[in-house]
Order: C-alpha cells, then sequence, then structure tokens
C-alpha cells in the first residue's frame, strides 16, 4: 500500500505528522493506513483494553467521574475495535478511534494543566513520543517498531492519565 500525497508530503516531522492525523481523520476517516494489511499483535491490538484503568482510578461519588469513566471505556472499546479488530482493512473504527483519542489527550492536558500545574503537561511527552515513534515505524513498514511503540503509547498513555487523576484526586 503506498503512502497518500499528503503521508509523503508532510510525515517527516512532528508537524507534518499533525497534519497527516487531521486528514487521516478528515478524508480518510475510516480508511486503514497499515502497509502489511490486516496483521494483528494482540499487544498493540489490545492493551488498549486497559484505557479502563484511568476511568477506574477517578471513580467517586461525584457526577463528573462516571461521565469520566464512561469516556474511559468507550476509549477501551474503540482501541481495540481499532487496532485489533479491524487492523489492516477500512473501517469507521479508525476514524472514531483517532477522534476520541484526540479529544482525549486533549482533555488530559486540559486537565493536567486546570487540576494540577502547566508542568504536568510534560507526562504527555512520553506517550506522545511513542505515538509519534509507532506512526515512523507504519510509515517506514515496520511491524515489529509498529508492535513496540504502539504498545508503549497505550501503556505510557494509561499510566500518564492514571497517574494525573491519583494526584488530582
Amino acid at each position: 500500500m503506498e503512502p497518500s500525497g499528503a503521508e509523503q508530503q508532510h510525515g517527516r516531522s512532528f508537524s507534518g505528522l499533525a497534519r497527516t492525523h487531521v486528514h487521516n481523520m478528515t478524508s480518510n476517516f475510516g480508511k486503514t493506513n497499515m502497509p502489511w494489511g490486516p496483521r494483528r499483535s494482540v499487544w498493540a491490538g489490545c492493551s488498549g483494553a486497559f484505557f479502563v484503568l484511568p476511568g477506574l482510578v477517578g471513580l467517586s461519588d461525584a457526577p463528573s467521574s462516571v461521565l469520566m469513566l464512561l469516556a474511559f471505556v468507550l476509549q477501551a472499546a474503540l482501541s481495540v475495535l481499532s487496532d485489533y479488530i479491524a487492523t489492516g482493512r477500512d473501517s469507521v473504527w479508525h476514524g472514531f478511534d483517532r477522534w476520541l483519542s484526540t479529544f482525549m489527550t486533549n482533555f488530559m492536558l486540559y486537565y493536567a494543566h486546570s487540576a494540577l500545574s502547566p508542568w504536568h503537561c510534560l507526562l504527555a511527552v512520553p506517550p506522545l513520543s511513542c505515538l509519534y515513534m509507532s506512526k515512523r515505524a507504519i510509515k517506514g513498514g515496520d511491524w515489529r517498531g509498529y508492535v513496540l511503540w504502539h504498545t508503549l503509547w497505550h501503556v505510557f498513555a494509561i499510566g500518564c492519565s492514571s497517574g494525573v487523576i491519583y494526584l488530582a484526586n
């Protein structure tokens, strides 16, 4: 599978990767970008199920905590649907996962900033670095690199989100 013109044009830098991400959220909403087709990894695909953990960490008597739990449960479901069930095939799950993960990342940045401090936003650097490396592995057709970095994207995103929520509560 050849990279699209947007991926070829923008895939060499972080800002280019961001533009490609927006393109994949819109024009390529349900398109796969896996050059190896429907090859599955339990690590990269199913590690997203643990996105329920930050929601459980924040669960309390407050009604807003139930909404946060539901958002993380939905993220876990969409992650597995996109990264494992529909991997390598075009599916609306990819678009929904891209949109919700982007929203949740921005929400967690806002939450860390407002509930803790601007410095806590730096906790997003490890997971976003892993996501960047995962995208580079996809672009380079590196299956093993993708599995490693996409799994670490999930692990660090879940860990850092849980940590921020724990510290804020």
